[in-house]
């Protein structure tokens, strides 16, 4: 039943536009669900339902379809997309082929389209990416993104994208179709993508770059090297504008805020959430939720707020007030009841300059 529950309770009313409905399923395929259920004795305890396996991706169930066909709401608007990628069943990716000869702008335009409520948006709004491609050329973006913000991709992995080619294409010689699905559906990179660089800003959705994502793990790799002495490099990574620098830092902030928390011993094992309540033109809010027995939550709070602070200036990365001026909420008057006495949902909004 709670299974059942679980899928009904993902499938959000697109009441509130596409890309609200968007974000409220991506965050509880972040967070996943937590439903009562009765043990032994009839007690009756909470269980988070996960709807992805983000630590160890290869527990998911991945699926394709060809010709996915979708019914309109008044049946006269039906779309079949060309193919249609699943985790656990749940659709992640929404794909337009076309032949060579087919500009790749066409089947961008066709994505669009059939994202309009005439059409079949109850299918994007589960949807983290969206593909075009006419074989030679390929163009991606996320539910609700413009034409003109469409991205390519350009694998910078080099020894990664050349050993999948060898492994999965051996008939042939590889188009950039081919380098594009691996580059962006290979399992672990998929997971990956979706659980860090998918970002909600003020009822846009949005997708990183090759750029950004490829700058972000240099930096992540640079800063866990240290000297003899315990020191780190410094680096530069140039930006132009209108190239994304703050989603740059979003992203950045966001992944180091996964490592400090994933590090605390005292969180209970239920996934992590960092996630963007504003961006702005010059900063952004970043939301953490985790989970905290109620008795360490206090310490637990101190402790990181310090833990970022030391880290946050170590990176460069400027924070708005002192540790002990940022908030700590409960989710939801009431809310907590329905959570075992012996945990607590907590929310760290912390302000980081960039």
């Amino acid at each position: 039943a709670n299974m059942e529950r679980a899928m009904d309770d993902l499938d959000e009313p697109l009441t509130d536009g596409l890309v609200r409905s968007s974000e409220k399923i991506y965050d509880a395929l972040l967070l996943g669900k937590s439903y009562p259920e009765t043990v032994g004795e009839g007690k009756t305890l909470s269980f988070n339902l996960k709807y992805i396996d983000w630590e160890h991706p290869e527990n998911n169930l991945f699926h394709v379809t060809e010709e996915f066909a979708v019914d309109s709401r008044d049946k006269l608007h039906n779309a079949r997309p060309d193919i249609v990628l699943f985790i656990n069943g749940i659709p992640f990716a929404v794909i337009e082929c076309k032949t060579p000869q087919i500009s790749v702008e066409q089947a961008v335009e066709q994505n669009i389209r059939n994202q309009q409520k005439e059409y079949i948006p109850q299918l994007y709004k589960f949807a983290q990416f969206v593909m075009a491609t006419n074989k030679n050329a390929v163009k991606y973006a996320t539910t609700g993104t413009p034409k003109k913000f469409w991205n390519v991709w350009k694998e910078q992995n080099t020894a990664f994208l050349e050993g999948a080619l060898a492994q999965y294409v051996t008939d042939r010689t590889p188009t950039e179709q081919d380098r594009n699905l691996i580059s962006l559906f290979s399992k672990e990179r998929v997971i990956e993508l979706i659980q860090y660089f998918v970002l909600f800003d003020a009822n846009v959705k949005k997708i990183c770059r090759y750029q950004q994502y490829f700058a972000i793990k240099e930096i992540i790799k640079t800063i866990q090297q240290s000297d003899e002495k315990g020191n780190r490099q410094s680096g530069v990574i140039w930006h132009t504008q209108g190239s994304g620098k703050s989603l740059t830092m979003v992203m950045l902030a966001k992944d180091i805020l996964m490592e400090l928390v994933e590090a605390e011993k005292r969180r209970l094992p239920e996934d992590v959430n960092v996630f963007v309540k504003e961006l702005g033109a010059s900063s952004v809010d970043l939301g953490l939720r985790f989970w905290v027995p109620t008795d360490q939550y206090w310490p637990v709070r101190w402790q990181l707020l310090e833990d970022i602070k030391i880290r946050f200036d170590a990176e460069k990365i400027s924070m708005k007030g002192k540790p002990s001026g940022f908030l700590f909420i409960f989710l939801g008057k009431g809310r907590e009841k329905k959570f075992p006495p012996c945990m607590a949902l907590p929310v760290i909004t912390c302000y980081v300059l960039t």
